[in-house]
């Protein structure tokens, strides 16, 4: 173990299980908590001296006298059972979810950062466009058509110019002149330079007739307005294009597209998952992404990506779930089976958004069930996670601990399903 968190620092791990048999401090101890604790924290310490690790990185758990394993006062005070959780970066955690005293945490910055870097949007260049004092421009290709017009005086002279398959035009002056991944004012410049021989102050204006050389795809539940640019195909890139707009000019999303799980393929390979609704009606630029050359938007069916929640933890059947309509968090518990008989009916958590930056809910069922409160019968959403503990939560660092290895295996299984 002390090998592999010196090689795998950002590991996040479990241990679960009895510690050694052995004394701890030579003394009896009272209970079988204080008893698994100290053989918790002790391992702790020998973690945290023999790695670069920080005490404040591990949680640890102690069993109750509820799961002794022996009444013998000597097989007591042997293998007790313990759980220690590693975890990379220490949550932080803030109030949320207005009118409840809720607890809510967020990762490190410098760790949501990584996370979330594919979806830096405004980068100054791709493949189709860069910027030119500040404003973004189209990067000539491979079959464009160019309109050239060179004015000496008032007099003007208009040459419509194909780029050829190298990259270079060729009219009047000019044999051949490399143009590729040149923007139309970079080519009004060159030409500058080279009409000064025969022209007297000439002024060139470049503009792009036909864009052929930059295109993006999109498939699936996108508009057929009976018009050639619209519905399902290839279209060309004229520029910075935003992946909202470009959705939006073919003719937008039909009535049975899913906008929350709309994918893009980049030529190399990179793959995006985009909420296309919140980038439209809640202004997340995070999920409207500036499209490269050779991306293919998908826009699949509603019915195929269905809202979804997650039950994990002390019920008879934890899994994935299909949110069809609305229910209530006792309504999802039941549909997972019910719960187990180590589960703690007081602490059970609901975990809500992005899990870069997620929402922790607590909520007390025994006082749904056993005195009918209703405010704790909270309405479980879109993509929520329930998680019905073991144990009171005392500390919402355990909950994630708890959750994202069983969440991994699951998406695991759904994506291969």
């Amino acid at each position: 173990m002390i090998n592999l968190l010196n090689k795998y620092p950002e590991s996040i791990i479990r241990i679960e299980g009895n510690c050694d048999p052995r004394d701890v401090d030579g003394v009896i101890n009272k209970s079988n908590m204080e008893l698994s604790e100290k053989r918790a924290n002790s391992v702790m310490q020998t973690l945290a001296d023999s790695t670069k690790l920080n005490k404040g990185q591990f949680r640890t758990t102690g069993f109750s006298d509820l799961y002794q394993v022996s009444q013998n006062p000597e097989e007591y005070q042997l293998d007790r059972r313990a759980d220690i959780f590693i975890t990379p970066q220490r949550y932080i955690m803030k109030k949320i979810f207005k009118g409840r005293d809720f607890e809510a945490l967020m990762l490190n910055d410098n760790y949501v950062r990584s996370l979330v870097d594919s979806l830096r949007v405004e980068a100054a260049e791709n493949n189709t466009y860069t910027t030119v004092s500040g404003f973004p421009e189209y990067k000539v290709g491979p079959l464009d058509v160019l309109r050239i017009v060179i004015w000496e005086g008032r007099n003007a002279k208009e040459y419509i110019v194909k780029v050829n398959v190298d990259g270079s035009i060729s009219f009047a002056f000019i044999s051949k002149m490399m143009v590729q991944n040149l923007t139309p004012t970079q080519i009004a410049n060159l030409l500058i330079d080279e009409f000064s021989e025969y022209y007297r102050k000439p002024n060139v204006e470049v503009s792009v007739v036909e864009y052929n050389a930059r295109k993006a795809s999109i498939l699936g539940q996108e508009r057929d307005l009976q018009r050639a640019d619209t519905g399902p195909g290839q279209y060309p890139l004229m520029g910075k294009t935003y992946v909202v707009d470009f959705i939006s000019k073919h003719g937008g999303p039909t009535d049975r597209a899913d906008l929350a799980q709309v994918k893009v393929v980049r030529a190399n390979g990179r793959t995006f998952f985009l909420n296309i609704y919140d980038a439209m009606f809640e202004g997340d630029a995070t999920q409207n992404i500036i499209l490269d050359d050779g991306d293919i938007v998908y826009i699949p069916l509603l019915s195929i990506s269905a809202r979804k929640f997650y039950v994990l933890g002390e019920v008879r059947n934890p899994g994935i779930f299909d949110l069809t309509t609305e229910i209530n968090i006792l309504e999802a518990i039941m549909m997972a089976g019910g719960f187990t008989d180590r589960a703690t009916l007081a602490s059970v958590a609901i975990i809500r958004g992005d899990l870069t930056k997620p929402e922790v809910a607590i909520v007390n069922l025994e006082k749904l069930i056993h005195d009918g409160d209703q405010s704790e019968n909270v309405e479980v959403r879109d993509k929520d996670i329930v998680y019905v503990s073991r144990h009171f939560i005392g500390d919402v660092n355990y909950v994630m601990s708890q959750i994202l290895p069983s969440l991994s295996t699951l998406l695991l299984f759904e994506r291969a399903r």
